[in-house]
């Protein structure tokens, strides 16, 4: 779009509500415009096209699973616990990520950004998930890494644990004050 590039740093910032709200978010950076603006102007779906061209390209092609989340998934479902993905992640991404990283068969449900008519942190989803796996939305516990993941969980009142790293929009996730904190995956066992 012939438009100044944007520091990965301020990118990780915008992180977590899905691709069409980073999209946004970069737009009204550099554009200096309101995100409701830039949603009405004339360039913005041009723009996203481009955008999930380029993205759908590079999606998952430098991340991997953090240390542990694979051996800890086929820990928690050897010991007959059902598991699921909510992510404000497309779908086609979403996919696209589990796939590449052989993860799809290890949930019981996936829940993307598009699944519903609505996203995080709007507990929809966890409605959907506990029907899916035929669980009272009471008895399931949200594994997050963002303020948003922690707003979901207290919509929904049920409890939330999360880590240290991941996207959580340049703040401390311990300022949320979610049920528990982990520095490491692999202590969600214990």
């Amino acid at each position: 779009m012939n438009l100044p590039t944007i520091k990965n740093e301020l990118v990780c910032t915008w992180i977590g509500l899905g691709t069409k709200t980073l999209f946004l978010e970069a737009l009204s950076y550099i554009k200096g415009d309101s995100i409701s603006d830039i949603e009405k102007s004339d360039y913005f779906d041009d723009g996203y096209t481009i955008f999930k061209k380029h993205y759908d390209a590079r999606c998952a092609t430098k991340g991997m699973p953090y240390d542990g989340v694979k051996e800890v998934l086929v820990e928690l479902r050897e010991k007959g616990l059902k598991l699921a993905v909510m992510t404000n992640k497309e779908g086609r991404f979403t996919n696209k990520v589990l796939e590449l990283h052989d993860m799809t068969k290890m949930f019981d449900c996936i829940v993307s950004g598009d699944t519903l008519d609505v996203k995080k942190p709007n507990p929809k989803g966890l409605g959907y998930i506990s029907e899916q796996m035929g669980v009272d939305v009471s008895n399931l516990l949200f594994v997050g890494d963002s303020s948003i993941d922690i707003k979901t969980a207290r919509n929904a009142n049920i409890d939330v644990w999360v880590l240290t790293y991941g996207y959580n929009m340049g703040q401390d996730i311990r300022e949320n004050n979610p049920d528990k904190v982990f520095d490491s995956f692999r202590d969600i066992i214990k």
